[in-house]
């Protein structure tokens, strides 16, 4: 899979196992294998680094993959840390929360989740139905936000969203499905 030059991943069944990335003459590296460490702050593994005794040979932002930094040890072991693509380790924690949200929502009973404690309150299935139309809105928003310097929304107006939309009496099983399904998005954004 390519995510722009110089930088390739490698994969085996979907996981990322290399990537390859040409060195260009101003880095001061020659071309090499070496392990890389996914981290989530490298900033803090670089102080931790330097106050061990190691030093940072170079820090490079790789397009849509996150920023390498290129590490010497005190014995001058050589080793890389990267910090993926924050868009990417949000989208992630947001699809991980989505998952998990789902094997909850399956454990609520139908009518339990129809149930309305007043006629102006929304019951569990139009709050789950609300966050499909908010998923809805959003997609077209992160769209947009990829390809304008400026941001103008437009208005979203959830109680007649909901309303129209009658989640109130939609099987409860095919609204998580849908819910859980519906955020494949954010996970192909953050990629």
């Amino acid at each position: 899979m390519k995510y722009g030059p110089p930088y390739t991943v490698f994969t085996i069944d979907g996981n990322s196992v290399a990537g390859a990335i040409q060195f260009g003459p101003d880095w001061g590296v020659t071309p090499q294998w070496s392990v890389f460490f996914s981290v989530r702050d490298d900033d803090a593994c670089v102080a931790e680094a330097r106050k061990l005794g190691g030093t940072v040979e170079f820090s490079r932002e790789v397009p849509e993959t996150g920023r390498l930094r290129v590490l010497r040890d005190s014995e001058g072991a050589r080793f890389v840390v990267m910090r993926p693509n924050r868009i990417k380790l949000l989208a992630d924690e947001l699809m991980q929360v989505v998952d998990d949200a789902s094997v909850q929502l399956r454990m609520i009973a139908g009518g339990t989740a129809a149930a309305k404690l007043g006629p102006d309150v929304w019951s569990i299935k139009e709050i789950l139905g609300h966050l499909i139309d908010s998923a809805a809105n959003n997609h077209q928003r992160f769209v947009r936000a990829l390809h304008v310097e400026r941001l103008t929304f437009p208005g979203y107006e959830q109680d007649d969203w909901v309303r129209s939309q009658d989640y109130q009496s939609s099987p409860w099983n095919e609204l998580i499905e849908f819910r859980q399904n519906d955020d494949w998005y954010p996970r192909r954004c953050g990629t």
